[in-house]
C-alpha cells in the first residue's frame, strides 16, 4: 500500500487535483499535532500543499472555474506564510486571476507585491 503523500504524487497527473490537496491537508494537519509548526516535516508537507493549491488554481483558472480558483489561492495564501518564494508565486497567481476576472487594478496590485518580495 502506498503512502498517501506517494499517492498525491500521481493524482495530479490523473487530474484529481481536489483529492491530492484533501490528502495534503489532512497529512498537514496530522504533522502539526505530532510535530509542531516549527518542524521541518510539518514545513515541507505544508510547502507541498501550497504547491499543490497552486497548480490546481491554475488549472481552474484556465478552465474558467473561477470560483474555486479563488478558493484555492486563498487557501495557498494562508498557507505559504512562512516561505516568500511560494508567498510570491500565489501574489502571483492571484494577480493572473484578478486579470482574468478583468480586476486590473486589483491584479496589478498582487502583482506589485510578488514583485516586492
Amino acid at each position: 500500500m502506498r503512502h498517501p503523500s506517494e499517492k498525491c504524487t500521481l493524482l495530479p497527473t490523473q487530474g484529481k487535483y481536489g483529492e491530492c490537496i484533501d490528502i495534503m491537508e489532512e497529512i498537514v494537519s496530522i504533522k502539526k499535532s505530532v510535530y509542531g509548526v516549527e518542524h521541518s516535516e510539518f514545513q515541507t508537507a505544508s510547502e507541498k500543499l501550497c504547491e499543490y493549491l497552486n497548480l490546481a488554481a491554475m488549472v481552474h483558472l484556465q478552465k474558467e472555474n473561477l470560483e474555486l480558483t479563488l478558493d484555492y489561492l486563498r487557501k495557498a495564501e494562508i498557507v505559504a506564510q512562512d516561505s516568500l518564494a511560494l508567498k510570491a508565486t500565489t501574489l502571483n497567481n492571484l494577480g493572473c486571476y484578478y486579470r482574468r476576472t478583468g480586476k486590473l487594478r486589483t491584479a496589478l496590485s498582487y502583482l506589485i507585491q510578488a514583485l516586492e518580495l
